[in-house]
């Protein structure tokens, strides 16, 4: 993937969502997009559960509902309903 790459020209907020047992997105891969971020407004979030947030061994609930709270919640922060 290019990310790392086309990441320098992306200046909008950004919010990394990181599975703690994603077996494709690696943590240390989340944690070099994180820091090749340019944004001035960035977050990033570790959440159990496997690469699409299902449950793991060690996160038998996996993290799906979790993950969606920090993007609802980071969004309402940068978008206040009105």
């Amino acid at each position: 993937a290019a990310t790392l790459r086309c990441l320098p020209k992306i200046t909008l907020p950004t919010l990394v969502v990181a599975y703690t047992g994603d077996n494709a997105v690696f943590s240390c891969d989340t944690d070099a997009i994180y820091e090749t971020s340019p944004a001035k407004d960035k977050k990033i979030v570790r959440v159990d559960g496997d690469h699409l947030g299902l449950p793991t061994r060690e996160a038998p609930n996996g993290g799906r509902e979790a993950a969606l709270r920090h993007v609802t919640e980071w969004l309402r922060e940068r978008f206040p309903a009105r």
